[in-house]
């Protein structure tokens, strides 16, 4: 009786095992192609290139990410300058998160990823000297990725505000001259149907505004990459829909979809994924204060005088921040590994220290600055009026020189 039930036992379990084998490599398949092939561009436009940004130098801060972890062209994304990163001898300029040659701080910190379909989401910040008057769901100076949105401007042209601070301008161009209205989309400032026309735009990576409808703008990218606004931001309306002109969808070319929702606030207060799950935020005003999983777990965020001062993880790991009266992030204090401190001349870093030992310094000069590590080791970089660098020459007095195209994309080194 026992040795029956024992191989009645082996088989099924068995069975259940082949059945599982055949499932799931379908399934690792499926979500391998729906995945955009490139998504993330390494010190911030690492952080993907955005509608209208120049291929660039980046430090990894998008909204979404690859669930290989890369970085790529297909999702928002933040600052950038020359991505080095595929070309031999290339500067190396990522050992602090430090922008050069302009010398800004580019500081990324990665709350949760949920990995799905198509795109993965990442709740990541981004602090950025040159943002440091910004004030976005995080505080001063930190980039929240999802901050996105578009607006109208004179003769219907549209401005796209990317998290970054950055921003693309859309030309709105007639089908009819001599076509008036009364008003359009119940709005009596609006003399033309916009439905007449279309939006061209300059910007290096030819990214594509429609107009749907009153309640939907779509920008689309090169790759096929759309991201919807739920219409545009018109300042001059009064008791106009906080949530106009706001990013309320990202779908690559599979049909995955990641969806946003906004309360009557206008605050985001959900993302959900492809697959269904979602992220929520709770909020102080207009300051995210909760960050809580598909499984409950949450993040919390406090803040003194708008500025973040800590972020509490749901393993109990903490994050601190110290600012100046300016707003310019003076130190990060991590449980796990210590104190990092930064120091300025101006709004630049002149030095990175970590324990109050000296880990770099920096000096600018026109057209130059110069970095030496905690031994005393100097590179030297030379840059041009784009803020691209044109040479570096590195400690052994080894030099190399690296060349632009018109849209200031590296192309020789």
């Amino acid at each position: 009786m026992k040795k029956r039930l024992f191989y009645k036992s082996l088989i099924y379990f068995l069975t259940i095992l082949l059945i599982t084998s055949s499932i799931l490599p379908g399934l690792a398949n499926k979500a391998e192609a729906a995945t955009p092939e490139a998504f993330l561009n390494p010190l911030l436009e690492d952080w993907l290139p955005q509608p209208g940004q120049p291929p660039g130098f980046s430090s990894g801060f998008s909204a979404f990410s690859n669930q290989t972890g890369g970085n790529g062209t297909g999702a928002p994304s933040f600052f950038g300058s020359n991505d080095f990163a595929a070309l031999p001898e290339t500067p190396p300029i990522e050992s602090e998160p430090v922008d050069l040659p302009k010398g800004s701080l580019s500081l990324v910190k990665d709350d949760f990823i949920l990995p799905s379909y198509g795109f993965p989401i990442t709740i990541q910040r981004l602090y950025k000297t040159e943002q440091k008057d910004r004030l976005s769901p995080f505080g001063y100076g930190w980039a929240f990725p999802y901050d996105h949105t578009i607006q109208m401007f004179a003769d219907f042209n549209i401005a796209e505000f990317k998290p970054d601070g950055s921003q693309v301008n859309y030309t709105y161009h007639k089908d009819d001259d001599t076509l008036l209205v009364d008003e359009f989309d119940g709005d009596p400032a609006i003399y033309y149907p916009l439905d007449r026309g279309h939006y061209t735009t300059d910007d290096n990576e030819k990214s594509a505004l429609t107009r749907v409808s009153k309640e939907e703008y779509r920008i689309t990218q090169p790759n096929g990459t759309v991201y919807t606004f739920k219409g545009y931001k018109a300042p001059w309306r009064e008791n106009g829909d906080p949530a106009a002109g706001k990013l309320v969808a990202v779908q690559d070319t599979k049909g995955n979809r990641v969806s946003l929702s906004y309360d009557a606030e206008g605050r985001l207060i959900e993302i959900k994924s492809p697959d269904g799950r979602s992220v929520h935020f709770g909020y102080s005003g207009q300051l995210i204060t909760s960050m809580t999983d598909p499984i409950g777990r949450v993040t919390r965020y406090d803040y003194l005088n708008n500025e973040l001062r800590t972020v509490t993880h749901p393993n109990g790991t903490t994050e601190s921040f110290t600012y100046d009266g300016a707003h310019k992030l003076l130190s990060i204090s991590e449980s796990q590994s210590g104190t990092k401190q930064f120091a300025y001349t101006g709004d630049r870093v002149s030095s990175v220290s970590h324990e109050g030992e000296l880990s770099s310094q920096y000096v600018y000069e026109e057209g130059k600055v110069t970095a030496s590590d905690a031994l005393g080791f100097k590179t030297t970089y030379v840059y041009n009026a784009d803020f691209n660098i044109t040479s570096k020459t590195d400690a052994q007095g080894n030099v190399f020189h690296y060349s632009y195209d018109g849209q200031k994309r590296l192309t020789n080194v």
